[in-house]
Parts: C-alpha cells; structure tokens; sequence
C-alpha cells in the first residue's frame, strides 16, 4: 500500500525566533506572579500587578497554544517520514 507524502508544500510554521517569545512569555509570567507575591501597602499597586499578571499569563496561554500546534505539526510530519521511508522499503 502506497500512502501519499507531501513535501515542501505544507511546512510548519516555526522558528528559532518563536521559541525565543515563548522562553520570554515564561520569564514574563513568572516575573509578574512573583511581583504578586511581593508585600505592597497600596490597593492600586496591587490592582496594577494582577492586571499584569493576568496580561503575562493570557500572553504564555497563547504561546503555548502555538507550541503545542507546533508539536503536533512536527508528529505529523514524522507520521509522513515514516509512511515514505516504509514505501521506499517495501518497492
């Protein structure tokens, strides 16, 4: 049985780059829930620090969400590796 295999045509969309912005969402989340953690005296500090957090946190859902598309690009494409290897094997 002879399964089709796309090549450059359907590429990931991923860099060096991306994974850069995703280390730094992390960093930034973290900075932001540790700035919480911090004792304050004033009400609207506060306030200002959850709302950064919150930001920080939406921005690392998002980036992991583009991470987790990214892994499942990338077992796709070793699913299709390994469909053209075997069809090479068995011609």
């Amino acid at each position: 049985m002879v399964v089709g295999f796309q090549t450059g045509s359907e590429r990931c969309a991923g860099s060096c780059t991306d994974q850069q912005e995703n280390v730094n969402e992390l960093e930034g989340a973290d900075v932001a829930l540790g700035n919480l953690l911090v004792q304050n005296s004033g009400r609207d500090i506060e306030g200002q620090k959850m709302q950064s957090a919150q930001s920080r946190l939406d921005a690392l859902d998002v980036s992991m969400e583009g991470l987790v598309k990214g892994l499942e690009c990338l077992f796709r494409h070793l699913i299709q590796t390994r469909v053209f290897l075997l069809n090479i094997m068995s011609q």
